[in-house]
């Protein structure tokens, strides 16, 4: 409400005091800054809301415009090669893995991981067969030999005294015909002994 208007509206009522006409126009402007002041900030809050979610609206056109725009066949099509590369590329460490572990047997390593240690993996190179995908280790037998010769490390292999003490079950006793000492390889045969007549 302008002050001009209340001043006139209490003119109107016969009050000709300009003190007091200045006064009450003072107090009512006073109550009413009171009332209005809250609704103001109430306005302006509601003014930086509505700016705020703009924004956000905004941002969100803006990605569902970006997202529209997404080749989907295309995605499917790298992420397919993708993991058709990295499937690949496990295949071969494996292949690798075996070709590895064969070969450290033919220089009878008696366990891959105690041996693994003393290589350099880094100067073990792979060969491979392109008729049969086979893979081909090289660069080993050049780390392998000094290991061999170092008597240290010879628990990392396989000796022929390993299997020496293993008892042999193939050799037959002879059978001889000493009363008493008769040595039978079927029961049906020890029986025979055991109730032989004269």
């Amino acid at each position: 409400m302008k002050r001009k208007i209340i001043e006139e509206q209490i003119k109107s009522l016969g009050v000709t005091d300009e003190a007091e006409i200045k006064k009450v126009v003072d107090k009512i402007m006073e109550e009413n800054g009171n009332d209005i002041t809250p609704l103001k900030t109430q306005i302006e809050t509601l003014k930086e809301d509505i700016e705020v979610n703009k924004g956000v609206i905004e941002q969100k056109n803006t990605k569902i415009k970006e997202l529209e725009e997404v080749d989907i066949d295309a995605l499917k099509t790298a992420e397919y090669e993708r993991g058709k590369a990295e499937g690949s590329k496990e295949v071969e460490e494996m292949k690798f893995d075996t070709a590895l572990e064969t070969a450290l047997k033919g220089f009878k390593v008696k366990d891959k991981a105690s041996i693994m240690g003393h290589l350099d993996i880094k100067k073990i190179g792979r060969e491979v067969d392109k008729d049969t995908g086979d893979i081909k280790i090289t660069g080993l037998e050049e780390q392998i030999k000094p290991i061999q010769e170092n008597e240290k490390l010879s628990y990392l292999f396989e000796s022929e005294e390993d299997n020496s003490n293993l008892p042999n079950f193939s050799a037959k006793q002879n059978n001889n015909n000493q009363t008493g000492n008769t040595s039978n390889e079927t029961l049906l045969g020890a029986l025979k002994e055991k109730f032989k007549t004269n």
